[in-house]
């Protein structure tokens, strides 16, 4: 069935995934391949903004999208990201200890199985979680306080 709210969900998606391919299109060519002569602190505020823009892109199409399911999609759509969402963080423990605790060095002897490999692989297994939690709080705060 081709109804209007599938031919909405459609070009959404495609709008969507067109501007994300478009937006990382730009940033790689600005990043990596040297376009515009970026060094220094111009290149990082460049790539800083550039991930923000593609971050916003996707948050945009994120709640356009959920906007153009029904009901039972986007129960569907919310669970999967839960269930789905918890099972890999579950799954990722025992890589996080492996590699944190040097097991990279075991398969690789080249890899660097020091304190501060592995402070930095923490810090940055750490992050996603923690911003995706700070995220899910406020959200959360904001759902609760808004209705009174």
């Amino acid at each position: 069935m081709t109804g209007p709210r599938s031919k909405k969900f459609r070009t959404l998606t495609i709008l969507g995934i067109g501007g994300v391919a478009i937006l990382t299109g730009l940033f790689v060519t600005v990043s990596k391949h040297g376009a515009f002569h970026l060094t220094g602190m111009p290149r990082v505020v460049a790539a800083t903004a550039g991930m923000a823009l593609l971050g916003g892109w996707w948050l945009v199409f994120a709640f356009r999208l959920s906007g153009a399911m029904d009901e039972y999609q986007r129960w569907a759509e919310h669970r999967a990201w839960y269930v789905g969402g918890l099972a890999g963080l579950i799954v990722s423990l025992p890589v996080y200890a492996f590699v944190s605790l040097g097991g990279l060095h075991m398969l690789n002897p080249a890899t660097d199985a020091g304190p501060v490999a592995a402070r930095a692989f923490g810090s940055g297994y750490m992050l996603p979680i923690m911003m995706q939690v700070l995220g899910a709080v406020t959200f959360a705060l904001w759902a609760r306080f808004a209705r009174r």
